[in-house]
């Protein structure tokens, strides 16, 4: 679940919506065969498969809180600074 949900995230970077939704489809089908092939070959319990399930959704969910924290900016700062016009900022006088 975390390595496709994480794929998922990767690739849908800059996409358009609609490929960022068959993206996460994609994962999600992929991580639900995996896990029911696991249950139907006996290699797992479905307890097991569902823990798997709620721990990666869980540690994908913490990753992309994380993501939002560090990017949200801080008004303090981005009332000191100002854009050049290069896309760089520099301290106001």
């Amino acid at each position: 679940m975390s390595f496709y949900g994480l794929l998922a995230v990767g690739l849908s970077i800059g996409r358009s919506a609609r490929l960022r939704a068959l993206l996460w489809i994609g994962a999600g089908i992929v991580a639900l065969v995996v896990g029911a092939s696991r249950v139907y070959l006996g290699a797992h319990w479905l307890t097991d498969v569902l823990a798997g399930y709620a721990l990666g959704v869980a540690w994908i969910a913490l990753l992309l809180a994380i993501s939002r924290l560090m990017t949200v900016r801080d008004p303090r700062t981005a009332a000191t600074e100002q854009d050049d016009g290069r896309g760089a900022t520099r301290p106001r006088p």
